[in-house]
């Protein structure tokens, strides 16, 4: 019976001295997870398909961005649920294996997910994006906001770090 007690103890004091941190650490976790390595092994892939043109690092290459896509949907989905999300119980475990899954190449999540969810979604909503990108294009080609796209380069000309985000690609405005 006192053995009982004494794991319950144990377990409610460690409870009560690890919630204010199980937050900080899920989201720890879950960062590593779903970002560091992520981006670490993407920029892996990039490198290696630049240095040689095999079908193995085209693969690479595709399925990080697979899992970009798919990361980058749920956390749209996330941000918009944020305050519902965080009454789950164990959340961010939840949320880390879920990463792991869309990862891991025993599963390929990331992938399963692209190919069924996200790239239907995407070709239903082609025509509909692809006119929002057009009257974006007619808005941008307006000769005031060129007057105005003048004036910004002009100000940015004065601070170089501005200068440098103003810049195409090619280094010129």
């Amino acid at each position: 019976m006192s053995a009982l007690f004494s794991g319950v103890a144990t377990e409610l004091g460690l409870q009560v001295i690890l919630k204010p941190y199980d937050n900080a650490i899920g989201r720890g976790f879950c960062l590593l997870a779903g970002l560091a390595y992520p981006t670490f092994a993407s920029l892996r892939a990039l490198d290696g398909a630049a240095d040689q043109r095999s079908s193995q690092n085209a693969s690479e290459v595709r399925k990080w961005l697979r899992y970009w896509s798919v990361h980058g949907t749920l956390t749209a989905a996330e941000l918009l649920l944020n305050k519902s999300v965080t009454w789950v119980p164990y959340y961010h475990v939840i949320k880390f294996a879920f990463l792991l899954w869309l990862q891991l190449p025993r599963f390929e999540g990331a992938a399963r997910l692209s190919r069924d969810v996200l790239d239907p979604a995407a070709k239903q909503a082609a025509p509909l994006v692809d006119l929002g990108l057009a009257n974006l294009a007619l808005l941008f080609s307006n000769p005031v906001l060129a007057g105005a796209e003048a004036r910004l380069q002009s100000l940015a000309a004065q601070f170089p770090v501005l200068e440098w985000f103003m810049r195409r690609p090619s280094g010129r405005f």
